[in-house]
């Protein structure tokens, strides 16, 4: 049964095993379904509606699906265009998946395996995914990274989270934007060009603007002696790469700035 102010659904796709069973299935579960068949008119639909997820079948119209996606987050309304997108595969074909998760889908299913359980599943990961990211829309991270393949992939993806994100190659750079910038939160390598990473949070911690900022260290190493040092200058979290995905990282970053609930006044625009 759906209740007050449920949550809108917007379900695009042409295979009725998806819009009759599902709909049903959400509907009883309290939110509110919307279907439409083409994918033509699902641009229409979106903007009347402004859902709170859309649920895209790629299906046999695979193009126009990612044309429509690239259409959300192309969306002049910043808000329009941060809505999670939950896209659904006939055979888990993993070209396809790849290319819409990079256009900004947020999860995805396998329509043969999936019941309508798993489904919801899958999309309530989705709103908590978007809650998270409401609370960091306009945060500001700097990444210090001396490896640019790691710097560049870790801008596009804290960029695609919706984060703006500065960079800097080396030590000297770090405390320098950090002082200029006032970042919501600071990633520091410790193997750094000049001055390593402990000194470079050594003198961000001096500075009394940046004295409760996170900073999450990052080594290729977990020594307890390069742990202790850290935390004694102020590290909030240490992390050895080997043992952390990117996309953790994101997630730890985006709880660390959550817990933190910054003012306006202290998130960047």
């Amino acid at each position: 049964m759906q209740t007050a102010g449920a949550k809108r659904i917007l379900i695009v796709s042409n295979d009725e095993a998806l819009t009759k069973a599902l709909p049903e299935f959400l509907t009883q579960s309290g939110y509110e379904p919307f279907t439409t068949s083409e994918i033509i008119t699902a641009s229409t639909e979106f903007e009347r509606l402004h859902p709170h997820l859309v649920i895209l079948d790629l299906g046999k119209e695979t193009q126009h699906a990612m044309h429509f996606l690239e259409t959300i987050r192309a969306n002049p309304n910043r808000h329009m265009a941060q809505i999670p997108v939950l896209i659904g595969s006939e055979n888990g074909n993993l070209l396809d998946i790849s290319c819409a998760l990079k256009l900004g889908a947020k999860e995805y299913f396998i329509k043969r395996s999936s019941l309508p359980a798993d489904i919801l599943k899958k999309a309530e990961k989705c709103f908590g995914d978007a809650n998270g990211m409401t609370n960091v829309l306009s945060a500001k991270v700097l990444m210090v990274e001396d490896d640019k393949f790691l710097r560049e992939l870790a801008i596009q993806k804290f960029t695609k989270e919706g984060m703006k994100t500065i960079a800097a190659m080396d030590g000297e750079q770090a405390v320098m934007l950090a002082e200029k910038e006032l970042p919501d939160i600071i990633l520091l390598d410790i193997l750094l060009p000049g001055i390593d990473g402990f000194e470079a949070l050594k003198r961000i911690r001096a500075n009394a603007a940046l004295l409760k900022t996170p900073v999450f260290m990052l080594s290729n190493f977990g020594q307890a002696e390069d742990i202790a040092r850290a935390k004694e200058l102020g590290v909030d979290q240490f992390l050895v790469k080997a043992n952390y995905t990117l996309d953790e990282i994101v997630v730890m970053v985006r709880e660390s700035l959550a817990k933190v609930k910054a003012s306006p006044q202290r998130l960047s625009s």
